[in-house]
């Protein structure tokens, strides 16, 4: 019963270790690690299938996992940034025509759509 709790409280924590984040909260972790994963892994076979080579097939494997983490991770980064901008933007005219509901301008504004 000591050992099942202990590996309970273990499994509960051992996300915790990046940054004081799980992996699993981090946005595009998840992504660039799995698809990193599977590249370098596919890389390092295919090298080794081709040179016979263990030691240079573990190094082309290993540098194509990071070059591919990096650039997935970049890539989804900057998209996750480019999102967030457009929901504040998004939200930010949202809370103007809610503002604005009611009032002269927006009964202008109205007329003016209807005749174009």
């Amino acid at each position: 019963v000591l050992v099942s709790c202990f590996a309970i409280y273990c499994f509960q924590t051992f996300g915790e270790w990046l940054l004081g984040k799980k992996p699993s909260e981090i946005p595009c972790f998840r992504t660039s690690f799995l698809t990193g994963v599977g590249s370098g892994l596919g890389i390092g076979i295919a090298m080794f299938l081709y040179s016979s080579n263990t030691k240079r097939s573990a190094n082309y494997g290993f540098t194509g996992y990071l070059a591919v983490t990096a650039s997935v991770w970049l890539v989804c980064r900057y998209n996750y940034g480019l999102k967030l901008v457009n929901e504040k933007k998004f939200k930010k005219a949202l809370q103007a025509k809610i503002m604005m509901e009611g009032t002269e301008l927006d009964k202008k504004l109205a007329k003016d759509s209807k005749e174009v």
